[in-house]
């Protein structure tokens, strides 16, 4: 091929091939279907104890659900970081309300043009050219639209999983897969592929398989973030700041300030919770009342008090699922028995039309296990199929259907593992939630100065002056 790789849908390498000067390696893209399906529901960053969500409304139910699926996991990484949970918690919120994953398995994704423009073009005419054949803009983060086909007619694609994805293997597939897997956020936290290298991954593509698959992969690379930058990691420490934060983190100032709002929410009801470096997290009570069955450990409470830890996690009844399905609008569901659906059921049943007519589109959050029918272990053991993350004790592959999201990835879990306390309104407001709403002032600004984060795409000087 020639040197400005016009016939390679995938990478250029040079020095690789023999022959005239112009012959250069062209490496095949990362399919998407390499990228596998992941859960939110993962019971080892699960807390022991739960926050009641009967009663709480708005961002405090929101934090609450956060805290319930992944409090282990805040409050180990806070001692690692010598900061407290409720900023790191904060976070997840602002840039994905919490969830990594949609309901059919799929990382939540984000194609951000401009910097594709930036990663594939390189200045080099005929790749400008190629690029306007399926992206616009070349800069800024308003307005990102795409195409599948050569030159057709562009639509909008953010705030639709579906659609991210589709503009996500354009780019792979039609232009060049690496600076595709650069240009792109990943997971709950949201963190820009150009990143590999400084969150601990051997190239995009380790990391964009690895992410698309672990819940655990994704939260442990924002810790490397933090660690690997500076101002990050003074910036989150108390006591936070959460302007200097979001300036090194998402590149937007106006960001820290719903940021410092979802901390204060976290304050709010997680007061008299505690944890440890272990991911221990328990209550906060005074000496000789923590009961038999837990376990205690002080300096992690206020004055005397001791943190009180249960050992052992309650059980759950999972949403029973006979797959996902999308609506109308692009939002997507699981279809199941539209009596057993306590949140917003769609009509038409988009996706369900297959199975019984009481089987509908239902909305709910992806931070809630989902079971693909009942089953039995090797042993004889009675369980629910599902994602191996979401199996408290031994589970087995037992005999679980292949024909789901996960494939032949299920498990058949005799105890499954679940984040809160299910009530109607729950799932009514999780359902309105997409990643990275747009609704206020305020977040329309951000989007116009998202994710400089690194040198190549700082924010200009009249982007810096419009942050302020």
């Amino acid at each position: 091929m020639d040197v400005n790789g016009q016939f390679c849908n995938g990478d250029v390498t040079s020095g690789l091939c023999s022959g005239a000067s112009n012959i250069k390696c062209c490496t095949p893209p990362t399919p998407v279907s390499a990228a596998g399906r992941g859960t939110d529901v993962v019971c080892s960053i699960q807390p022991k104890v739960r926050i009641n969500l009967n009663g709480l409304s708005g961002l405090d139910k929101t934090m609450a659900i956060i805290f319930n699926s992944k409090a282990s996991f805040l409050f180990k990484a806070a001692a690692t970081l010598g900061c407290r949970a409720g900023p790191l918690a904060a976070t997840l919120y602002k840039e994905s309300r919490g969830d990594g994953y949609g309901p059919d398995g799929r990382m939540t994704v984000r194609l951000e043009n401009h910097v594709l423009y930036s990663k594939y073009t390189l200045g080099i005419a005929n790749r400008v050219a190629k690029f306007d054949e399926y992206f616009s803009p070349h800069t800024g983060t308003a307005n990102h639209v795409y195409t599948n086909t050569p030159g057709g007619p562009k639509v909008s694609f953010h705030g639709n999983q579906n659609k991210e994805w589709d503009a996500l293997g354009v780019a792979q597939t039609r232009l060049s897969d690496t600076s595709a897997l650069l240009s792109h956020s990943m997971g709950v936290v949201q963190i820009m592929g150009f990143n590999w290298q400084s969150v601990g991954f051997s190239s995009p593509q380790d990391m964009f398989i690895k992410m698309s698959r672990s819940l655990e992969e994704q939260l442990n690379a924002y810790v490397k973030f933090i660690q690997a930058h500076s101002a990050c990691l003074r910036a989150i420490r108390d006591p936070p700041n959460f302007r200097n934060f979001a300036s090194c983190y998402n590149g937007d100032p106006v960001y820290g300030v719903e940021m410092e709002q979802a901390s204060d929410a976290w304050d709010r009801i997680a007061a008299g919770f505690c944890g440890n470096a272990a991911g221990d997290v328990g209550r906060c009570v005074s000496p000789g009342s923590c009961g038999a069955g837990n376990t205690q450990q002080a300096g992690l409470c206020s004055g005397s008090n001791v943190c009180c830890m249960p050992t052992s996690r309650p059980a759950f009844t999972a949403i029973a699922s006979q797959g996902p399905c999308t609506d109308s609008s692009g939002k997507n569901g699981l279809c199941m028995e539209a009596s057993q659906c306590p949140g917003t059921v769609y009509g038409g049943r988009p996706g369900c039309a297959s199975f019984a007519a009481s089987v509908k589109c239902c909305v709910a959050p992806q931070s809630l296990p989902v079971t693909y029918g009942d089953c039995r272990t090797s042993g004889g053991v009675a369980g629910k199929c599902t994602a191996e993350q979401s199996c408290i004790g031994a589970y087995d592959a037992g005999n679980c259907p292949s024909n789901t999201p996960f494939g032949s990835t299920l498990k058949c879990c005799p105890q499954v593992c679940a984040p809160a306390v299910i009530t109607s309104s729950f799932l009514e407001e999780a359902a309105k939630f997409t990643p990275r709403s747009r609704a206020s002032k305020m977040q329309q600004l951000a989007e116009r100065v998202h994710r400089s984060r690194q040198p190549e795409n700082a924010l200009t000087p009249m982007e810096e002056e419009e942050a302020m």
